[in-house]
C-alpha cells in the first residue's frame, strides 16, 4: 500500500508523520486491496483537520474528523 502525506499551511513533524504512517498502516488488516492512501493534514485558525483517502479497486473510501490536535483527530478518523 502507498501512503502519501500531504500537509497543508504547515511542515509536518518526523513524529507526526510516524505516528500518520503508523495509524495508517493498521488499516490493511481489515483490507487487503487498498492499493493507496491520502492522508491530508490541515491547520485551519485553532482546528486541525485530517482526511483520509482510501483507494480500493474500483472505489474511494474517505474518513475525516477535525479537534483541536492532530493526534485526536488521526485517532478519530
Amino acid at each position: 500500500m502507498d501512503l502519501v502525506i500531504t500537509a497543508r499551511h504547515f511542515k509536518p513533524s518526523s513524529q507526526l508523520s510516524e505516528l500518520v504512517n503508523e495509524k495508517v498502516s493498521k488499516v490493511s488488516k481489515f483490507t487487503y486491496d487498498i492499493t493507496r492512501c491520502e492522508v491530508i493534514l490541515t491547520k485551519e485558525n485553532s482546528y486541525e483537520n485530517v482526511e483520509i483517502i482510501g483507494h480500493v479497486k474500483g472505489h474511494d473510501l474517505i474518513v475525516n474528523d477535525s479537534s483541536e490536535k492532530f493526534e485526536k483527530s488521526l485517532m478519530a478518523a
